[in-house]
């Protein structure tokens, strides 16, 4: 299970160096696993960071995105097809538009068949967020499915809960109404929202044969200081855990 967090950074993440008392569940986490201390972003937008992690497309100098080109997508190796070659189940859920950034043509090339977007909701769900499905009913449906799913599969799971406008539904951890203190209670409701659902797949018959991979997309100018150009603002969390990982250990190297 591959989750792809929006906007994490890990200036909010106390576990590797950010604020305290943000993101408790993974910060628990982050002692369960391995643990990646410098790992970076290849830019600072989605359509950058699911191309490198989807298909490992490196990090360069233009506005532009290889989404764009879907007859150079073509040429691309993606990490779904090596399990699909392998015969894994293979399944991609998404609160928000699975269009957007041209993301179902990557997934069509990446073999993904089973796509869960936002249209499998209802009205009501999907329209609670700016971008979609809060994370918590994409978790619950991602559980409720995973559990009858046959194994062996793969899954990728991407949220939209910490994307700007931080429109939380009926949470306020961080009481700071700021653009900084809305990020920060957005991510505080994402990490809760993991937590909840890693401790149902904990419950589960699924969690001693699961590799849990947590990371992000991009990370946050907020809650800074930092710019376009401070290093920081590309730090992201990497943490492999899952009851297939049998020691913890924190890898140093940049990657």
């Amino acid at each position: 299970i591959l989750v792809i967090l929006e906007s994490f950074s890990d200036k909010v993440i106390e576990s590797l160096g950010g604020m305290p008392g943000v993101t408790p569940c993974i910060n628990t986490l982050c002692d369960q696993g391995i643990l990646f201390s410098s790992f970076y972003a290849t830019g600072t937008r989605s359509d950058k960071g699911i191309s490198a992690l989807i298909a490992s497309y490196p990090s360069l100098i233009k506005t532009s995105s290889i989404l764009l080109f879907p007859e150079k997508m073509k040429k691309l190796y993606y990490l779904p097809e090596y399990f699909k070659e392998r015969g894994y189940n293979l399944s991609f859920y998404y609160g928000g538009d699975p269009n957007f950034y041209n993301t179902s043509m990557l997934l069509t090339q990446a073999g993904v068949e089973n796509i869960v977007s936002r249209n499998d909701f209802p009205l009501s769900v999907a329209t609670m967020q700016k971008w979609g499905v809060p994370d918590a009913f994409l978790y619950e449906r991602l559980a409720d499915d995973l559990l009858k799913t046959q194994e062996p599969f793969f899954n990728i799971v991407y949220t939209v809960s910490s994307h700007e406008p931080f429109d939380i539904p009926s949470f306020k951890r961080i009481k700071d109404n700021s653009s900084a203190g809305r990020y920060c209670n957005s991510v505080a409701y994402a990490d809760s929202c993991l937590g909840a659902f890693v401790e149902r797949i904990k419950a589960s018959r699924l969690w001693d044969n699961t590799l849990l991979i947590i990371t992000s997309d991009h990370a946050s100018l907020e809650p800074g200081p930092t710019t376009f150009a401070d290093p920081a603002s590309y730090r992201i969390p990497m943490l492999w855990t899952g009851g297939v990982v049998d020691t913890t250990f924190v890898c140093e190297n940049i990657a």
